[in-house]
């Protein structure tokens, strides 16, 4: 392959961030809106620490005049290194790190517009990426989307400051952002990819900032296949939906939202055999028995957690065209319906009344 020169969109000094170089670095392109549009870090305006800005091209020879992305009030904030990417409602989101951030130094920051040339004001730096169970990100964030996950895709990040990948699969929204594990090294330049089915991420990372190290690692981490969703419906109660609703299980009438009803039913955590169900909207959280009450947990890798969201499928003990699920680790115990208001598990059998046995199945939708 033979690369020629086509142009050159910015120029700056020594890319030394300590210096007085006034560097431009930290690059991404995105094509949108029949444009290549380059987002990129500038050090350049005495007004500013850095600023991000864009650029647009629709011959990759000339340049728009710049365009202000990120430039904070005060000067001596930091924001940079911005990825772009288009999720399944036509809106983009653009994330970049908050050097100085209120929420802790280089936290992982985001905006959502449906142009990507227009994130609104320069001056208001966002939303802080925070997870249910109150995990800020830091540093060197990179944002992908995946389309097969789910109703609304997945919204992937990654970041410096951990190996986890933080998902949200309702667009964005501040309050359902989750996280997941990876076994792949943190680095400071860690970039996303997704892979050809849109529900296996590719996750390369060089090594950690100062280090000294260059080597590459990779891996990739399934985020769940959207064939794999389903809704369980109570056999007793036409039309009731088992839901999560502040993480405890029940059943419900036209559960809103949606997706709080919708499991994805994978292979069970602890025997292959049997299922687990996790949950759409919250990725890495399943559904689990504690004190036998049923409730949807953030996987903590433990054979106990394991144990307990993992469940057998029956044929259903009240009608066996559809089905019933005994606890894995409890097996004589089935998943039921308890009042409408709870869901547990409970010992069951053929000598059981008829009712607890209609609690206890469901028709899989």
């Amino acid at each position: 392959m033979t690369w020629t020169f086509v142009s050159s969109i910015a120029t700056g000094g020594k890319a030394d961030p300590n210096g007085s170089y006034d560097p431009v670095w930290e690059p991404f392109l995105l094509v949108a809106n029949n444009k290549l549009i380059m987002y990129y870090s500038d050090e350049r305006d005495a007004a500013h620490n850095q600023k991000l800005v864009h650029v647009t091209s629709t011959n990759g020879t000339t340049w728009s005049s710049t365009v202000e992305d990120i430039a904070l009030a005060d000067s001596t904030k930091r924001p940079g290194m911005s990825t772009v990417a288009k999720l399944g409602n036509g809106n983009y989101i653009l994330t970049y790190e908050y050097g100085g951030s209120p929420n802790g130094n280089f936290a992982v920051y985001y905006k959502i517009s449906s142009n990507p040339e227009n994130f609104g004001a320069a001056t208001d730096p966002g939303t802080v990426l925070k997870t249910r169970d109150g995990v800020i990100p830091s540093s060197s964030p990179y944002v992908v989307w995946l389309s097969g996950t789910g109703p609304n895709g997945t919204i992937a990040v990654s970041s410096n400051s951990s190996t986890d990948l933080y998902l949200n699969s309702e667009n964005g929204a501040s309050d359902t952002w989750t996280r997941v594990s990876t076994v792949v090294p943190q680095g400071y330049s860690r970039a996303l990819l997704p892979m050809a089915d849109n529900h296996n991420v590719l996750i390369l990372t060089g090594g950690p900032l100062g280090s000294g190290h260059n080597s590459v690692s990779y891996g990739s981490k399934e985020l769940g296949d959207a064939a794999q969703i389903h809704q369980l419906e109570s056999s007793r109660y036409a039309g009731y939906y088992m839901r999560h609703y502040n993480f405890l299980a029940r059943i419900d009438t036209n559960p809103s939202p949606i997706n709080d009803s919708k499991f994805r039913m994978v292979p069970g955590l602890a025997d292959s055999g049997g299922v687990s169900f996790e949950s759409v909207n919250f990725p890495g959280y399943y559904l689990r028995h504690y004190n036998y009450v049923l409730q949807v947990s953030r996987n903590d890798g433990t054979t106990t957690f394991n144990q307990d969201a993992t469940f057998y499928q029956t044929a259903g003990l009240a009608n066996s065209a559809q089905v019933s699920f005994r606890s894995y680790n409890f097996p004589t115990y089935y998943i039921r319906q308890l009042n409408y208001t709870s869901m547990r598990i409970d010992p069951l059998s053929a000598s059981s009344s008829t009712t607890d046995k209609q609690d206890a199945t469901f028709i899989i939708h």
